[in-house]
């Protein structure tokens, strides 16, 4: 009786209900998260293309020194355009990770080279950032903002 009354106000918009959430496994976010940056260290159009798909279309990007990126579309052509100035490497770790019901935070670096146009001298670089992950519907994650502290 109590879920049927339940199920009648959160429906008429009276009241919510708790409801016993499912656990949070936060071994298996982490290996979600460092499948879906291990794409993102991908520096080609199939790897940006297997990133994209695993981010929020309304997707944040924030960043340093630079224009607020918004919008899926936004983003990939953000990342396109830096493809322009050089080659770049790059490896992201996760340095700590805080999973929840709705969402998971990574806080992490990123670090490899970037080698200019017309040069042949890789500059080695490291760059803190922060990950915010949202779960869809099936339990899934997708990137739905993300801050740096620098450029390569």
């Amino acid at each position: 009786m109590k879920r049927v009354l339940c199920i009648l106000l959160v429906a008429f918009g009276i009241a919510g209900c708790e409801q016993a959430a499912p656990p949070v496994d936060a071994d298996a976010d982490r290996a979600e998260v460092e499948r879906i940056l291990t794409l993102a260290d991908r520096q080609d159009e199939a790897g940006l293309e297997a990133y994209l798909s695993h981010v929020a279309p309304d997707v944040v990007l924030m960043p340093h020194n630079q224009p607020l990126v918004e919008g899926r579309d936004a983003y990939g052509a953000h990342v396109r355009a830096g493809w322009t100035y050089g080659q770049t490497t790059v490896t992201h770790e996760v340095l700590a990770l805080d999973a929840y019901q709705d969402a998971v935070i990574a806080r992490g670096r990123a670090i490899g080279t970037f080698t200019p146009n017309g040069t042949d001298e890789a500059m080695a670089f490291e760059t803190k950032n922060l990950f915010v992950f949202e779960r869809d519907a099936e339990g899934g994650l997708r990137v739905q903002q993300v801050i740096f502290n620098m450029n390569p």
